[in-house]
């Protein structure tokens, strides 16, 4: 909570020195709150937006997962902010028992066409910077043999500079990537996709922000079973066999 309070200060702080459509994060930097509560949430929204969240009922079981990277004007915070609550299962609507306020409530997760995948890929592989260069030169390995969703976030932004939203369910599952050079940034960012859309996940681009995408889950089953697999290699690994007598 002090981590997140130091935080907030600075991004406080930057916030009286910008102007409208100026960065409040710059680039380098990077807004952290991994272990959002419901009363974090109403500060961030109070510093970032003009809405006011009103808590009539603290959800005890909310924790928002929010870090982003800069730059980050003051609206694309507020904005980036209301997604994460989407991908995560929740919203705000207006509250009708507080005037100009807003609740925080839950919410069905969207069910994606199967083929959201093919839909979206000619924006996202135009969002890619820098698509041709070699970043990963002969030699070289990107190697993840159980990558978390948040790995495969940061491998996504090393290689095409994307903005990752990830959901509870992309970033407590795990992924195998191992690749090695030379391949380009676009060679890199294709065989990323296609490690997720194995695991029964997308990358869907986010409107009104550029280079930002949605990591989320897309077939269910899939990422069921691959839940399961994940717990049976675990309950072997941690099975000792007792010693015969």
């Amino acid at each position: 909570m002090k981590v997140a309070c130091l935080f907030f200060a600075i991004a406080l702080a930057s916030l009286i020195r910008a102007e409208e459509g100026e960065p409040v994060i710059l680039p380098g930097h990077t807004l952290e709150y991994p272990k959002t509560d419901a009363k974090d949430l109403v500060e961030l929204f109070k510093s970032y937006t003009d809405r006011v969240v009103h808590l009539s009922n603290e959800p005890e079981s909310f924790r928002l997962f929010f870090v982003q990277r800069g730059p980050l004007t003051r609206p694309e915070v507020g904005k980036l902010l209301e997604i994460q609550l989407e991908v995560e299962g929740w919203k705000l609507e207006p509250d009708l028992e507080h005037k100009g306020q807003h609740k925080l409530v839950r919410h069905e997760l969207p069910d994606y066409p199967e083929d959201i995948a093919d839909q979206v890929e000619e924006v996202l592989v135009k969002q890619v910077s820098n698509a041709d260069r070699v970043s990963l030169k002969a030699g070289q390995k990107v190697e993840f043999p159980r990558a978390s969703g948040l790995d495969i976030a940061g491998v996504i932004w090393d290689y095409s500079r994307q903005r990752v939203i990830l959901s509870k369910s992309a970033r407590l599952s795990e992924f195998t990537f191992n690749q090695a050079g030379p391949l380009t940034n676009g060679e890199v960012y294709k065989l990323l996709r296609n490690t997720i859309r194995s695991g029964g996940f997308a990358l869907i681009p986010v409107e009104g922000i550029s280079n930002t995408v949605k990591f989320v889950e897309v077939d269910r089953e899939k990422v069921a079973q691959n839940k399961k697999k994940r717990r049976k290699r675990i309950r072997r690994l941690r099975y000792v066999p007792k010693p015969k007598k």
